[in-house]
């Protein structure tokens, strides 16, 4: 990911998103909020067992049609993009 794009990601981490009211969980009732760590626990364990829904790297191999333009081997943790 490009610095340009990560380094506002990262930055508006900084800031703690409280919501006042119960707005969003009326209509979804069976959705339970969870922290930050708690998050990106469950989101390193599904990639670590391939249960993940979609990713970015789902739309460029899609619009690639069988060719394989980029590779993300996993290696100590952090995932690594390697192109043809």
């Amino acid at each position: 990911m490009p610095a340009a794009i990560a380094g506002p990601l990262i930055a508006g981490l900084r800031n703690d998103v409280v919501g006042g009211d119960d707005t969003a969980r009326r209509p979804f009732p069976q959705i339970q909020p969870m922290d930050y760590a708690a998050a990106v626990r469950r989101a390193l364990a599904n990639l670590e067992t391939g249960h993940v829904e979609s990713a970015w790297t789902a739309a460029l191999a899609s619009s690639q049609g069988d060719a394989t333009p980029v590779r993300l081997p996993m290696q100590e943790g952090i995932i690594l993009e390697r192109r043809a």
